[in-house]
């Protein structure tokens, strides 16, 4: 992924916290991971938050005329089989 330099100005106390959480010459990565963390909780509440359905028929057509308990049961009974096949 292509990378962008940006200045970002925080407090001398901040960068030295998050230097303890990181750990040493890995404070970008910390700080790319963490706001890129809040961004899609942003998102995603946001979604939540609109006005009307989040879920559109249309937009999954996997389920149509489909009980999705019967969709949860097939899903959960290939997981275990993957599950199973990948510690045997």
């Amino acid at each position: 992924m292509a990378k962008s330099r940006t200045l970002v100005e925080i407090s001398r106390k901040l960068a030295e916290d998050i230097d303890k959480v990181a750990g040493p010459r890995k404070r970008s990565a910390f700080i790319e991971e963490t706001v890129g963390a809040e961004i899609r909780r942003k998102l995603l509440l946001d979604a939540l938050n609109r006005p009307g359905p989040i879920w559109k028929d249309e937009d999954h057509p996997e389920f149509a005329g489909r009980d999705t308990t019967e969709w949860l049961r097939e899903e959960r009974a290939r997981e275990d089989r993957h599950r199973e096949y990948r510690t045997s």
